[in-house]
Order: C-alpha cells, then sequence, then structure tokens
C-alpha cells in the first residue's frame, strides 16, 4: 500500500506488523516509482519454523488473538472525517478555541461563547482604535471615552464578515439576484426568520435634497447574530464554486496593461462575450507604507471653497 502514514500511524503499523510476525519495509517500490508499505512473512528456514506452520492451531490463534482486538473498532473513511491533514487542522482549532475559553474567562471574565458578550468586548476595542486614530491626526475626539477592559481581544475575534454575510447585510430584496440561490428564500419567503430586514414597503426621507438616491432610507437595522444564525442554516446548499467565492482572500489591483495580450474567456457565457486581447492586468496589491512621506490633515493648497466650489461639494 502507498506510504503515506504520519509518523503516528507508522509507529502503529509497525507494532502491528510485530504482534503478526510479519516484516514491514517502508522504501519500497513499485514500477510507477511509487513508495510503498509492503508485508511479508519472513523466510520459515531463516525464523528455524517447518513448513507446516501455517496449520499449527496455536498460530493460528495468537494471530486471532491479535486481530480480536480490532473487531469492533470504528473504522473512518476519509470522506467520513476528511483526510489526516484535516483532522489535524480541526483538532488544532479546537485546541486553539479552549485556549482561548481560558484566556476570555480568566483574563476578562466573559465567555468565549457568548457572542453578546465578544461582541461588546470587539466593539469597544475598535472604537478604543478610532479613539487614538483621531488623538493623533484629528486631536481629542472624547475626554470622557475610556477602555473598559483591561485586555485585549485575541485578533482572531476581530474578524471580517465572509463576503454573502456582507451582501445579505446590505442588499434589498429587490437585488436577490446578485446572492446565491442558497439564501435568497431568506430575502423573500414568508416563513423566513429574517423576513423583517427586508421589507417591502419603507420611508424613503430626502431631508432637504432633491435626489432620490440622497433619501434617507429608513429600514430596520441588521441584527448580526439573527442574519449569521439564518444563513447558517443555509449554508449546506451552497455548490463548491460558490463556497470557494465566499472566504476570504488578499486584496487585488487592477491595472491597464497596453501590450496585454491574454484571452481572457467569458465568465458568464451568453451574456458577457470573450476578450480576446484582455488589457486588465490582475495581481496582488499590499498597503504601501508612507517612506518617510508624512500626513497633512486638512485641505490641499489650492481647494476651491465658497462660491468657487464645484457643484454638490461643500
Amino acid at each position: 500500500m502507498p506510504n503515506d502514514f504520519p509518523a503516528r500511524e507508522r509507529k502503529f503499523i509497525s507494532t502491528l506488523a510485530s504482534d503478526l510476525h510479519l516484516d514491514v519495509a517502508w522504501d519500497e517500490y513499485d514500477d510507477e516509482d511509487q513508495n510503498l508499505v509492503v508485508f511479508r512473512i519472513p523466510d520459515q528456514e531463516d525464523a528455524g519454523q517447518s513448513s507446516d506452520s501455517d496449520e499449527d492451531p496455536e498460530a493460528r490463534e495468537a494471530v486471532d488473538r491479535v486481530l480480536r482486538k480490532y473487531e469492533k473498532a470504528k473504522v473512518m473513511e476519509d470522506d467520513e472525517d476528511g483526510d489526516f491533514d484535516e483532522r489535524h487542522d480541526r483538532a488544532l482549532q479546537e485546541k486553539m478555541n479552549d485556549w482561548k475559553r481560558s484566556y476570555y474567562r480568566e483574563k476578562l471574565e466573559i465567555s468565549f461563547d457568548d457572542p453578546e458578550e465578544m461582541g461588546h468586548l470587539v466593539y469597544r476595542y475598535v472604537e478604543g482604535l478610532q479613539w487614538v486614530m483621531f488623538y493623533y491626526y484629528s486631536g481629542v475626539a472624547s475626554w470622557s471615552w475610556f477602555y473598559d477592559y483591561h485586555y485585549a481581544p485575541r485578533i482572531s475575534g476581530l474578524l471580517l464578515s465572509l463576503p454573502f454575510e456582507q451582501l445579505m447585510g446590505v442588499l434589498p430584496a429587490a437585488s436577490d439576484e446578485h446572492i446565491p440561490l442558497a439564501y435568497r428564500d431568506l430575502m423573500s419567503d414568508a416563513n423566513s426568520p429574517i423576513l423583517d430586514f427586508y421589507p417591502e414597503d419603507f420611508i424613503s426621507d430626502l431631508n432637504g435634497k432633491k435626489q432620490e438616491w440622497e433619501a434617507v432610507v429608513k429600514i430596520p437595522f441588521i441584527q448580526q447574530d439573527r442574519l449569521l444564525r439564518a444563513m447558517k442554516s443555509r449554508e449546506h446548499r451552497l455548490t463548491d464554486e460558490e463556497r470557494r467565492r465566499n472566504s476570504y482572500g488578499p486584496s487585488m489591483k487592477f491595472s491597464y496593461n497596453p501590450d496585454g495580450t491574454v484571452f481572457y474567456t467569458s465568465s458568464l457565457p451568453g451574456f458577457f462575450p470573450d476578450l480576446p486581447r484582455c488589457s486588465c492586468k490582475m495581481e496582488p496589491f499590499d498597503l504601501p507604507t508612507l517612506d518617510g512621506l508624512h500626513l497633512v490633515p486638512g485641505l490641499c493648497d489650492g481647494v476651491f471653497l465658497g462660491t468657487e466650489a464645484l457643484a454638490g461639494f461643500p
């Protein structure tokens, strides 16, 4: 069989082979140069056994005793609980979560598993980051504000929302074509537990403005815990491609490439054409450093103000 076992399982195989009086080799290869684990019955003459040893009832019973220990053992298929790497990652994540539970319980006296307590901690911490930014670049935003915890949350507590969670939090039901089919019924079905987030009738207050897009739209505020709970119940409906899209990734920069010769196949055949000569270059974007430059708060020199300001700008 293929020699792709981790160290722990190699030890088990070696022990089992020894109990069954078998020789095991770890460094043999097949015709396709694949590394194999090979079991062999020891040479009977070298082992000082007669050719009738296979018929020895005592030897047969010894083998049965070894195998009997594993008769009731649970057989775990890779498809059931994932391969070794997946099981290792899952076990590591469980240990990390246990450590976090201990940290929040002992240091902050809150529960890691309580979304409300964790949410308040993270909210106050991010408020503190904003206060510090104001302090250094604009002045003290509030003399009375303070961070009412002795410890910071772990960085993993500041995770961003996933792409589909963000879309469900900002799009109306009329734009549900931009939402995966798995979640669409949450925006319109009469039995949806979050139907109130997507009202068909609502007040649009121009509040002194003239254009409809300038109005204050008075719709219910999204309650994150309810939204995430409802989406979790539909998560299993996502396709593999949608699961890949609904993940964190690096920031990307799109720029014009006049020498572009890449043939870009349509991402939606029948709606968008192929691009036979794509002149757009996509590459990872890392936030640049200031490299000695200094931020200058306020307006730039020469900006138009008052009656000279451009229409629509103060």
